[in-house]
């Protein structure tokens, strides 16, 4: 597994990995899935089909930065922007739920520096904030020194899992240190996805073929936001999964089949 490191416009060192050799596909993954393992199964198939996937820790995911609610979509964008330019090629971007999100805030920002682009379940705020009220309590538990309390909230009241399922997740992250270190960083990328609003206008000005991703048993307002996404973008389509919004840890072969193809385009 190759490296490589960049330093964004405004002086943030970023260290991305590469597995395969081909033409490069930079994985922005979602939430506190902060090193892309949930494509594990994934990523090699890729790279047997020809492309040389990068990964790197977002921002929001990087407590040595420091306060993550300093952070904007637009940083990462940059971040982005810079290992796209150390790659040195058009580059296509798969982004996985608020990865999604960023994906669609790198094309509008730097559309000259992409290709096409695939969108996983992108919660885009179109309908009024997507955290809103839930972030604000989630963040007043994370204050109170209750992470897991923070993580139930954001689960049960955000994404739209079930109490039980969103108990176990919380309680799970809260009792690893490496994930407990990065729950304010989640809470942080959905206030980014508020902060970003509902930016439909300027999707429509993306020229990029996209492919939008759904998951069949995953909570509706997924589904609903991406099909919000889905209308006004010009050159989209749509591939709706069986699963939910992990699905490609149990369909690995059919993302990577599905990815590549429309990436050959």
């Amino acid at each position: 597994m190759d490296q490589i490191e960049c330093v964004s416009s405004d002086g943030v060192h970023v260290q991305a990995t590469i597995t395969g050799e081909g033409r490069p596909m930079i994985l922005l993954p979602g939430g506190i899935d902060y090193e892309g393992t949930g494509w594990n199964k994934v990523v090699p198939l890729l790279a047997r089909r020809g492309y040389a996937v990068v990964r790197f820790v977002r921002r929001f995911y990087r407590p040595e930065l420091g306060d993550p609610f300093q952070w904007k979509m637009a940083d990462e964008a940059r971040d982005v922007a810079a290992v796209a330019q150390a790659l040195g090629d058009r580059v296509n971007l798969v982004g996985h739920s608020s990865g999604g999100v960023l994906t669609l805030e790198c094309l509008l920002a730097d559309p000259a520096r992409y290709g096409a682009a695939v969108v996983f379940e992108a919660p885009i705020a179109y309908a009024g904030p997507l955290g809103g009220e839930q972030l604000a309590s989630a963040r007043q538990a994370l204050g109170a020194g209750q992470p897991a309390k923070a993580m139930i909230t954001f689960f049960r009241d955000v994404v739209g899992m079930p109490l039980l399922p969103s108990w176990l997740s919380a309680r799970g992250l809260a009792a690893y240190p490496q994930f407990r270190a990065r729950i304010p960083g989640q809470l942080a990328d959905l206030a980014a996805i508020d902060a970003v609003g509902d930016h439909r206008d300027g999707y429509r000005t993306i020229a990029h073929p996209i492919l939008g991703i759904m998951g069949t048993k995953s909570p509706a307002h997924l589904g609903e936001r991406m099909q919000a996404m889905l209308a006004v973008l010009p050159n989209a389509e749509s591939w709706s999964v069986k699963g939910g919004h992990a699905a490609q840890q149990r369909r690995p072969n059919e993302f990577a089949d599905r990815i590549s193809q429309f990436l050959r385009r």
